[in-house]
């Protein structure tokens, strides 16, 4: 990894992926976390189609 590209991080549910956010951080890499991780990204992004 390469410290001053960005790296968004995520896990299911957001708990893991700030930890890791804030240890990367320390470590000097530009890291930003998906807030509510990728289960609440799913739900955001739910579009029905229009049969349903």
């Amino acid at each position: 990894m390469i410290p001053s590209k960005p790296l968004m991080v995520y896990c299911q549910v957001d708990y893991r992926g700030n930890v890791a956010t804030r240890i990367l951080r320390q470590h000097g890499f530009d890291a930003a976390n998906l807030i509510g991780g990728y289960k609440s990204f799913e739900i955001a992004s739910f579009r029905p189609s229009a049969s349903e």
